[in-house]
C-alpha cells in the first residue's frame, strides 16, 4: 500500500513539474500575454448576434480575424475590396468584427490571406523579375492597407502573410523591406503564418515579434491515435521548434492549429479535407489530439498559445459540421475550455 502511494505521490509530482514553465526572460511575458486564440470565420452576411459571446463562454481571450483577397493562377493581380468579398471579409465586417471583441475584452490578431486559384500560396511562382515586383506590389498595397485599418483599431497583433513557403525564400529582400513598411503604419506586434514545414526556412523572424506556424504537422497515421503516441511524435517537432527559437530569439505562437472531428485526423490533415465522404466521425479523435498539442507546448516557456482552425458565427451554414475543424458543440470544446482555464 505504502508503495502505490508513493508512486500516486511522485506521479503528481512530476506532472506538477511538467507544467512549470521554466524560468526564463520568456516567463513573466508569456504569463500576462499567453494567447487562448480561436479564429472567427467571416460570414456571407452581416452578424445577427454578437459572435464573441461562444468565445467567451470558453475562456477564449484571443479572436483571429481573418480577410481574404484573391490572385488568379500566374497572374500579377491582387484583388480586394471590389464587391467579390463575403461581409465578413470586407472592410465594414472587419471594422466590426474587431470592435465587438474588444467590446467583449478580447485581443484581436488581423491576419490577412491571399487565395490563390488554382493552386497553393506556397508554391506560387513567376518567371521573370517583372511579374515578382508587379504581384509584390499588388500585395504590398494590400497589407498595408490592412495594416493601417489595424492600427486605427488598435489591434493587438498583425500577420504579414501566411504559407508563402518558397516565396518568403527566394524573395527575402521583399519581405524585410515589407515589414519595415508595416512597423510604419502600425504599432502593434507582428507575425508570418509559416506552414509547418516552412518555419525552418523563413529568413526574416529576427525582424518580427513572434515566430508564427500553422502546425499541422504530420504526426501519427492511425484510425484513431493514442494520446501517448501523439506525445511521442510531438517530442521531435518539438525540439525542431526549439532550435529556430533559441536561434532567433523570440517566442513562438501557433498561428493555427486544429484537427478534423474524424479517424485518421492526426496526418496529413490536407488530403484528409479530400477525403471527407470516406472518413469516420469520432470528436474524441480530435479531443484528444488537441490535448496531446497542449501537453506537449504548455510547459515550454517560449510558446505562446495560439489559434485554434476554427469557428463559425451563428446561423453560419457549416457542410459536414460533425467532421469539420470546428470543436462547437464537440467533446474538443470541452476540451480546449479546460486549457484555457489552465
Amino acid at each position: 500500500m505504502k508503495g502505490f502511494l508513493y508512486s500516486i505521490i511522485c506521479f503528481f509530482l512530476i506532472l506538477s513539474c511538467h507544467f512549470t514553465p521554466k524560468s526564463s526572460k520568456y516567463v513573466e511575458k508569456r504569463n500576462s500575454e499567453w494567447i487562448k486564440g480561436i479564429t472567427l470565420v467571416a460570414p456571407p452576411d452581416e452578424f445577427s448576434t454578437d459572435p464573441m459571446h461562444p468565445l467567451k463562454a470558453i475562456n477564449s481571450e484571443w479572436v483571429a480575424v481573418v480577410p481574404y483577397a484573391f490572385s488568379p493562377q500566374h497572374s500579377t493581380k491582387i484583388y480586394y475590396g471590389e464587391g467579390k468579398q463575403w461581409w465578413g471579409e470586407t472592410k465594414e465586417g472587419i471594422i466590426e468584427s474587431i470592435e465587438l471583441a474588444h467590446q467583449s475584452g478580447m485581443k484581436v490578431l488581423l491576419k490577412p490571406h491571399l487565395w490563390l486559384r488554382g493552386t497553393w500560396t506556397g508554391d506560387m511562382t513567376f518567371e521573370t523579375s517583372e511579374e515578382w515586383s508587379q504581384w509584390e506590389r499588388e500585395y504590398r498595397h494590400y497589407i498595408l492597407e490592412m495594416a493601417n485599418l489595424a492600427d486605427s483599431m488598435n489591434v493587438e497583433m498583425f500577420c504579414i502573410g501566411n504559407e508563402f513557403k518558397t516565396f518568403v525564400v527566394t524573395r527575402a529582400q521583399f519581405w524585410k523591406e515589407l515589414i519595415d513598411a508595416v512597423r510604419s503604419s502600425y504599432d502593434g506586434s507582428l507575425t508570418y503564418g509559416s506552414n509547418w514545414d516552412e518555419f525552418e526556412m523563413v529568413p526574416f523572424w529576427e525582424y518580427l515579434d513572434f515566430i508564427g506556424i500553422n502546425a499541422y504537422f504530420p504526426l501519427v497515421d492511425a484510425k484513431r491515435p493514442e494520446f501517448s503516441d501523439l506525445l511521442k511524435a510531438w517530442e521531435p517537432v518539438k525540439e525542431r521548434i526549439s532550435r529556430v527559437q533559441e536561434k532567433v530569439d523570440k517566442p513562438v505562437v501557433f498561428t493555427e492549429y486544429g484537427y478534423l472531428s474524424t479517424e485518421f485526423n492526426t496526418h496529413n490533415t490536407w488530403d484528409r479535407e479530400k477525403m471527407l465522404h470516406e472518413l469516420e466521425p469520432s470528436e474524441e479523435a480530435q479531443s484528444v489530439a488537441i490535448d496531446a498539442l497542449f501537453f506537449t507546448f504548455y510547459q515550454e516557456d517560449w510558446w505562446y498559445g495560439g489559434f485554434l482552425w476554427k469557428w463559425y458565427p451563428f446561423e453560419y451554414r457549416i457542410r459536414n459540421r460533425e467532421k469539420d475543424y470546428t470543436p462547437q458543440g464537440k467533446v474538443a470544446e470541452s476540451t480546449l475550455n479546460n486549457w484555457f482555464l489552465k
